[in-house]
């Protein structure tokens, strides 16, 4: 798929760290969408745009959008940005920093954002809109859904399950063959050695 013209939702610290993405990846981004006046002036030397409206003006096909939108647990913000401008044809670009380590054998989705010195490993697979942040680690066969926010630091040993929307935070670790449910949030630091049911909070080690 080729590279149009990239849009960036949000312009918060997330958003910073993505643009840094994009621009390592030898690309650049058009315009930040972004309600708040004046807008961070980080951004300042791309145009402003402030809301939907302005994004719908432009043609589902000249544009490709960045979900600058980030999350510290359980958010529906970054899911639903996506699945409202998914449902009216626009296309989502996938970033991975070229510091990454990402198997030829793994599989990314539309829209996930693969980050600074993170690895995915061999045979798993890694939903849409997810994000794989700062040095996290994804081992062998693990599957990571979408919507899904693996934390800086965060490790999933080898064939973890990550349900739909869940939150594994800063440092957090996931033990050999654990699932977690859709909609879970893992506290930092937690060490996660059972499986987990669906809409939980667990913390601790190990995490409860």
């Amino acid at each position: 798929m080729s590279v149009k013209q990239l849009v960036m939702l949000g312009g918060g610290g997330h958003a910073k760290v993505v643009y840094d993405v994009v621009t390592e990846m030898n690309l650049c981004i058009k315009a930040v969408v972004e309600p708040a006046t004046p807008c961070d002036p980080f951004f300042a030397c791309l145009e402003q745009w402030h809301s939907d409206a302005d994004v719908l003006q432009v043609h589902s096909d000249s544009i490709m959008l960045v979900n600058g939108i980030g999350s510290i647990r359980v958010s529906e913000s970054r899911r639903r940005i996506f699945e409202f401008f998914k449902e009216r044809s626009y296309r989502f670009f996938t970033l991975k920093h070229p510091s990454a380590i990402i198997s030829k054998f793994a599989e990314v989705g539309e829209g996930t954002q693969i980050m600074a010195a993170s690895v995915v490993q061999v045979g798993s697979y890694i939903g849409a809109n997810s994000i794989i942040n700062t040095k996290a680690s994804v081992d062998h066969d693990c599957f990571v859904g979408d919507h899904v926010h693996i934390a800086p630091g965060a490790t999933l040993s080898g064939e973890v399950y990550i349900g739909s929307g869940s939150h594994i935070g800063t440092g957090a670790t996931i033990i050999q063959g654990v699932r977690i449910g859709n909609n879970v949030t893992v506290a930092a630091g937690a060490v996660v050695t059972r499986d987990i049911a669906d809409g939980l909070l667990v913390k601790g080690v190990p995490a409860k």
